[in-house]
């Protein structure tokens, strides 16, 4: 007999900080932690709207870790980043503040 167990996504939050603030030029790595099955659907969003990968911009999902690296962070980059996870038996949501200062802000 086989036995699968279906559970809702859930974030490990012990591991995640809910503010960051970075100098420009920094590079930050957003990882999460989460737990689900089956395995859900991750979207990443940044103030509200997808985030869109580029060359400074990678999303990416291995195993139960979702992760979002933003290279030579600029003051753009400030903001509200939310990761969504959603499978067939629940939604999470987690949300972390990014702060960027300039270089003359010491």
């Amino acid at each position: 007999m086989h036995w699968s167990i279906a559970a809702a996504p859930e974030f490990s939050t012990e591991q995640i900080h809910e503010s960051l603030t970075l100098k420009e030029g920094e590079t930050i790595i957003m990882e999460l932690p989460y737990s689900a099955s089956p395995a859900p659907r991750v979207t990443w969003e940044f103030n509200g709207r997808p985030l869109v990968a580029s060359r400074r911009v990678t999303v990416d999902v291995i195993r139960n870790i979702t992760s979002a690296c933003i290279g030579h962070v600029e003051m753009v980059d400030a903001g509200t980043y939310t990761v969504t996870l959603e499978n067939a038996y629940g939604k999470s949501t987690c949300s972390i503040r990014v702060k960027v200062f300039g270089e003359f802000f010491e």
